[in-house]
């Protein structure tokens, strides 16, 4: 991280910027960053929680999910057009292959693509009952049919975020908790009942019996068979449902620790203030 992100960081989580007299940082305009895809504007009380070891809030939690899920649109559409190049490239291939100067060959406009990388969402009610639960689709524009994967950022009692995770492409749950806690708040039997009454709803009766919830296992506090990692302090919950969420999207190992926190912390705010999740290595 550079100096000036540095700086950058600090100023909009304090107000304050090293040097500076305070009569000049006392006139500056009042801090805000608005995150378009999110349409939320962040204020220096929202953003000062990435400060230390602070809660994140709501506001923050959606912002940064919302980022998540442009970047997740982009890699879907980028492998559709990089599938659409490649199979323009096998018909003139087969073209020059077959040496004729008067037979055309039409591309599709939706040629075969492989799977793309799985989509994101999340909600972030203020308890968790089904009542709110089954309004999310409409909510987010949603359409289930089309996730692999189905990213919940879930606010438990508005004192712990907690991850939940639909993998619709492998049919199976998982509750995720950095404290590594149990699901006592019954959030993945919550989330099952809704996946099965939107599928019901939007593709019959039958299409949910075939879908067979009810066997799908469920995986508590780790991924791919591997823990993930465990909050050291108090406060942090948010920023590591934040960022599990953020590889899991990308398919990256969950690899980070509580002695990344600080950093992540930072990540996030310049993420919001660009107004873009980068990939990281």
């Amino acid at each position: 991280m550079t100096s000036s992100q540095r700086a950058s960081v600090e100023y909009l989580t304090t107000g304050r910027v090293r040097g500076e007299d305070a009569h000049v940082t006392a006139a500056r305009p009042p801090i805000e960053v608005r995150v378009a895809a999110a349409r939320i504007t962040l204020r220096k009380r929202d953003l000062r929680r990435l400060r230390g070891s602070r809660w994140l809030n709501d506001e923050v939690m959606n912002a940064y999910v919302a980022l998540v899920n442009v970047r997740n649109r982009q890699r879907v559409a980028d492998a559709a057009a990089a599938a659409v190049a490649t199979a323009e490239a096998a018909a003139m291939a087969a073209a020059a292959a077959a040496d004729t100067d008067d037979e055309v060959m039409c591309i599709s406009d939706a040629p075969p693509s492989p799977p793309p990388p799985p989509p994101s969402s999340a909600a972030c009610p203020a308890g968790f009952d089904y009542a709110g639960v089954h309004r999310w689709p409409t909510a987010a524009g949603l359409d289930v049919s089309t996730l692999d994967l189905l990213l919940v950022p879930v606010n438990l009692d508005a004192s712990h975020w907690v991850l939940a995770v639909v993998d619709i492409r492998s049919r199976r749950f998982a509750y995720l908790d950095s404290m590594h806690g149990p699901d006592s708040s019954r959030v993945i039997p919550t989330l099952r009942r809704w996946l099965g009454a939107e599928v019901a709803a939007r593709s019959g009766l039958d299409a949910e019996v075939a879908l067979d919830l009810g066997a799908w296992p469920v995986a508590v506090n780790e991924w791919a068979g591997t823990p993930i990692p465990r909050q050291r302090d108090g406060g942090s919950c948010g920023v590591f449902v934040l960022k599990t969420a953020e590889h899991l999207e990308r398919g990256a190992a969950v690899n980070f620790g509580q002695r990344d926190v600080p950093l992540l912390r930072k990540q996030i705010v310049l993420d919001l203030q660009d107004g873009r999740v980068a990939d990281e290595e």
